[in-house]
Order: structure tokens, then sequence, then C-alpha cells
């Protein structure tokens, strides 16, 4: 009598109702729970040969325990859906996901551990199979749709190991992450896709929407989240987390990979209308953080990224989050292997990667930050700005003296100029606007030197809408801040700024000579000229550019010269520039010849053409094959008219005359 007592009382606390289920690459098993919560976790095991007997689950494999409510979403105030246009789970349902890494037959069981004590017993309520399990591309499933059918709530079963269709997201099986998209259907598409990255502390739930997006853009808020540590930086994590790290330890991008298949679905989903072409990645703390990286490594992705208080490094003097990076990276002085190859801390210096990345470029990048931060800190971002400045990159910084939980100077106007960001295109060509004379001076790194508040790149502006690009033309309308109700509104009327043509597809950069203009947008004429050529990097720049408040139309081609030549260049213009331009054989000896009387007398190394000659540079011209010299006028209207003649020297010929006037 005790025995059948006790063994009912056994039956009783063991799950039951096993169902094991298997489509699109993962087995969805489900199970009921004990009637009566008793502490209890359910452990689930896997064998390639049936599960019968208490012995059979020695030889199985334990592939994960589910705690009480395993299948209550708590947000939603629901059981999780396992398939489209499924039903809830019903309360006290549990489940897990299994993704399959190849062809098998499978056979599962569910038993369940109270008090550290595990109950055996086996029968066909938690023993299942055999069921057969392929490979094939997974997923999401939606959950809820709120708001008018708007805000739409999807989960991601993640898997724990690497198929032909997809990356290990997890280092546990089982995982479920959630994520939102806001859409609104009844807007026209193709629509852009903003994804937000949420801070520390926030997760995808604490935004419904960005109001500053476009009204028709398809918003994703996914979840970063890293039991037990709350976070992975939006990442991931070691091999060994959450044990200690041995050096041969590799940090995996677990995260990220999630990120990118999230992005992938989405895209590929035809109900949103998705524009691939405008994709962009915006966050906050940790989650500008993860921006920094994405459009970074994945520029080919993201038309541009963006966000508020980054930081650009995770071991600068006033970065406060060492050891929770510590923990998921192991420590700066183990310096582990990470999946993508290089060192994990080296993925995280985007000091070092800007600088790295200056010839294949790097998404247009928009951020925010404060003087007074002491969590992600001050210290970084000085020098993220040199590095940006000096490899070219299409980056703009803002600074004011906020803490990292207070507003700045720049709240009230971030919201319209994360909006601007969100009309940059993956498919057109950008500039980058660096060492504009207008700049503000960030300072050393101290958080007392240099200006209180300012910009680096914020007070020249472009527009998206008209940038066009074929592949014999290039043409970007730029310009300085013209309006006075807005903190960026440039500080002068003018203003240089060297402009460096990035993003280009159609039009290919090789070896050679290329042609600036600067016009005007209404009207004809030129305002500017300049002669260019590819850097080491083969990036086109052209140097001291001269910007106005308001836009004008910069164009790019292929020039064919006659060598040697010589061009006058610059706005030719009193208070403007007049700049002298000899095209000719690289490393040859050289002259820069100015005058105003003109002769004609035959030499042998061609026709000289200048009476009253005034040597102005001498030398070798440079690498690039331009021997070149800018000047600053004055502004005096006396030189307007003025008529000047110039005329260069390259061993061992004469090159023409040419002729300028100044207006």
């Amino acid at each position: 009598m005790l025995l059948a007592v006790t063994s009912g009382l056994w039956a009783q606390n063991q799950a039951r109702g096993l169902q094991v289920t298997h489509r699109h690459g993962q087995t969805f098993l489900t199970w009921k729970e004990l009637s009566r919560a008793q502490g209890e976790r359910y452990r689930i095991y896997r064998s390639p040969l049936p599960i019968r007997n208490p012995s059979d689950l020695g030889f199985s494999q334990v592939l994960a325990e589910r705690g009480r409510g395993s299948g209550w979403h708590s947000f939603l105030g629901q059981g999780y859906v396992l398939a489209a246009n499924g039903q809830p789970l019903a309360a006290g349902t549990g489940f897990l996901v299994v993704t399959t890494p190849k062809l098998r037959c499978s056979y599962y069981a569910v038993t369940t551990v109270i008090a550290k004590v595990e109950n055996t017993g086996l029968g066909k309520g938690n023993s299942s199979g055999p069921i057969l399990e392929s490979v094939a591309p997974l997923r999401p499933v939606l959950q809820a749709v709120k708001d008018k059918g708007r805000d739409q709530h999807w989960v991601h079963f993640a898997p724990a190991v690497s198929t032909r269709f997809v990356q290990a997201q997890s280092a546990q099986i089982g995982r479920v992450f959630d994520y939102r998209i806001w859409v609104d259907r009844a807007t026209a598409g193709p629509r852009p896709v903003l994804f937000f990255l949420h801070p520390k502390g926030a997760s995808y739930r604490s935004w419904t929407r960005m109001d500053w997006a476009p009204r028709n853009a398809v918003q994703i808020f996914c979840d970063d989240k890293n039991p037990p540590g709350g976070n992975d930086f939006w990442f991931g994590y070691r091999d060994q987390y959450p044990n200690t790290p041995s050096a041969s330890s590799v940090v995996i991008d677990y995260s990220e990979r999630r990120l990118l298949w999230t992005l992938d679905q989405v895209i590929g989903d035809r109900q949103f209308l998705c524009d691939s072409s405008r994709v962009y990645a915006i966050g906050a703390s940790l989650g500008a953080i993860a921006a920094v990286g994405l459009g970074t490594r994945h520029a080919d992705r993201f038309a541009a990224a963006g966000g508020l208080l980054p930081a650009f490094s995770l071991t600068h003097s006033d970065f406060a989050l060492g050891n929770e990076v510590s923990a998921l990276f192991g420590a700066p002085s183990l310096d582990l292997a990470s999946s993508l190859g290089p060192k994990v801390y080296s993925l995280f210096d985007a000091v070092a990667n800007v600088q790295k990345l200056r010839a294949k470029g790097i998404a247009p990048m928009r951020f925010t930050f404060g003087r007074s931060d002491t969590v992600t800190g001050w210290a970084d971002k000085p020098p993220m700005i040199r590095a940006a400045q000096n490899a070219r990159q299409p980056l703009q910084f803002y600074w004011d003296y906020r803490t990292h939980s207070s507003l700045g100077a720049w709240s009230t106007l971030e919201s319209k100029l994360f909006a601007e960001l969100m009309q940059i295109r993956l498919d057109r060509p950008c500039p980058a606007f660096t060492h504009l004379s207008l700049d503000d001076d960030p300072g050393p790194g101290d958080r007392f030197k240099g200006d209180a508040v300012g910009t680096v790149g914020g007070y020249a502006q472009f527009d998206p809408a008209t940038a066009f690009e074929s592949n014999s033309l290039v043409r970007l309308d730029v310009g300085l801040r013209s309006d006075r109700r807005r903190r960026d509104y440039a500080p002068a009327a003018r203003g240089f700024v060297d402009l460096s043509f990035r993003r280009l597809r159609s039009f290919s950069v090789t070896p050679g000579y290329y042609l600036v203009r600067s016009r005007p947008l209404q009207g004809s004429g030129v305002i500017e000229e300049r002669v260019i050529a590819p850097d080491a990097n083969a990036v086109l720049t052209v140097s001291r550019l001269e910007l106005e408040r308001g836009f004008r139309r910069i164009e790019l081609s292929r020039y064919q010269p006659k060598l040697p030549e010589l061009r006058f260049s610059g706005t030719l213009k009193h208070g403007g520039s007049l700049g002298m331009q000899l095209l000719a054989a690289p490393r040859s000896i050289a002259l820069l010849i100015l005058g105003s009387k003109a002769s004609s007398i035959a030499t042998r190394f061609g026709t000289w053409g200048i009476a009253d000659p005034m040597v102005l540079w001498s030398g070798l011209v440079p690498k690039n094959g331009i021997a070149e010299l800018l000047i600053d006028l004055p502004a005096d209207p006396k030189l307007r008219g003025l008529k000047l003649l110039g005329q260069g020297f390259a061993h061992p010929k004469l090159s023409g005359v040419a002729k300028a006037t100044l207006r």
C-alpha cells in the first residue's frame, strides 16, 4: 500500500503531456507543468535512441533546464505563440525550442527536478519519439499586434548551433529573444528601417516608436539581455562565460549575429516594404556603442549610424563599465580573440578602426556626448574626433557639458539631427567634411580644456536627396548651416573645408586627374574649380573648399590634361582665395610663376609667356602629380578686375600661360 501511494506521488510530480513537433529547422517541445508549484525545474533530454527507462537518461544529452512558467510571456500577459497564426500556450505549459544542426532522428524526454532531486520516471507522458529533424531557414513568430496593427511583437528562438543557414546566436539552447516592430502600413513604401538599440537598464519594451523618425519608417526594437550579467554590449560573450576565462577563450559575436539576422528577416518580409538602401543603427549609451560597431563593421548594410553617449573604446581612463566588460570579454590583459578574427578589444577601438578603414570607408555617423559623462567617459572623444578627421571619414560630433543621465545644450536639436541622418542613402554618394575652419575645439581629452559646447563637422551640411552618381559624374549639394533658429547655425558666413567623396560605387577611382567644380544652385557659372588626384587610399579629397551658408553644387568628373599644365584655382575673388595648380610628372623639378604682363620669348623649354615673372613656389612635384599653392586674398574691392597670368615649369618643359581675372 505504501509503495503504491509513493509511486502515485512520484507520477504526480512529473512533467506530462509532452508534445514534440518540427518545422523550419527547429524542434518545438511543450509539456504540462505540475499542477502545484513546488519550485521545480524541468530537465530536457535528447538521444538518437529511444528514452524508455531511467537508465537511458545516462546515455542522453541534457539540453537545458527550464523553470516553471517558461511558456508564459509576462509582458504580453499571454502564453508564447510557437507557430505562425497559432494560439498562445495555455497557462501551466512549459516549452523549449531546439535548432537542428543536421538531418537526424531524435527522441526527447522531460523530467522534473524538485529540491535538486530528479524524478527519473518515464512514460508516454514525458518521453517522445522518434521525430525526423532537418536543417532549414529559421523563422521568427509573431506574438501579438497592438495599436491598430502598428505595434507588432515578435519572438526569435535563437539557435545555439550553426547551420548552413544561420550562425549560432547563443551558447545556451532554448534562448528566446523578443523584438517589436512599429510600422504604419497606411503609409507608402518603400520604407526606411530604423534599428534602435536601447541603453543599459532599458529593453525592447521601453519605446514603442521614435517620433523623429520618418512617418513611414519601419522601427525595430530588439533586446540586449544576457543572464546572469544583464547585457552583452549588443555583441556577445566569451565561450566560457560566466566561468573564469582562459587565455584560449574566444569572444563570440552572438548578439551581433542575432541583430543582423533579425534585420534580414524584417527586410525580407514583403509586408513591410523595406528600403534596404535606407537602414539606420541609432542607439543610446551601450546602444550607441553598438551603433559604432555596426556602422564600422557593416558599412555595406547601414546607410548611417549614430546616437547619444557612446564610448569609442572600452579601456580609456574614465570608462566606468570596465568590470562588466571584463566579465563578458575577459580582462584587457588577456586580450582574447574574437570570432570575427581581430582581438575583441581591438574591435571596440574605434579610434584605430576608423584609421584602418580609411580606404574602405565607414558609414556616415553622428554622435552627441557630454564632458561630464563619467559612465562612457570623455577621454576617448577628442582622440576619436582627430582620428576621424585625419582618416577623412564622414563623422560629425556634438558635445556639451551633460552627464550620462542629464540633458545638454544640444538636446533640443538631437531629434532633428537624427531625422536628417535618416535621409542618407546607402546607394548614393556622401561627403566627408573634415578640418572645417569653423569647427569648435574639443581639446586634448581633459574635461576642462577646449570649448565647453561645440561641434566638429556639424556646421556643414549636404542634401542627401540631390546626391547623384554615374560612371562619369558625381554631384553633391553642400554648404554651411543657415537656419538661425538652430544651435548649429554656422558662426560665420563663409568657411573652408576638406571635402572627401565617400561611398562611390559607379564612379570608379583610378590613378589620374579629376576636376572639381563648385557652382551656384541657381543660375550658371563656376564659383571655384580645382583639379585633384586620389591619395594613397584611393580617396578623392578637395582641400580648403570654400563653403557659404546655404548650398552650392559640387561636381566631380575625370580630367585629362596635356602635361605640364598650369591652372588657376580657388574662388578668384577678393576676400576669397587664389590658387595655382601645376599638373606635371611626379618628382619633376617645378616652378609656379605669377605675373600680369604678357610676353612671348622662345626658349629651349618652350615659350616664356610672362614679362614680369614672380616665382611663388619651387620644388619637386608631389607624388600625386599636382604642385599646388592656395593663397587667401584680402577683402579689398580694389582687387576686383585684376588680371593675372600664370605659367609653370616642370623640367624640361614650360606649360602654356593661364589667365584669370579677380572678381
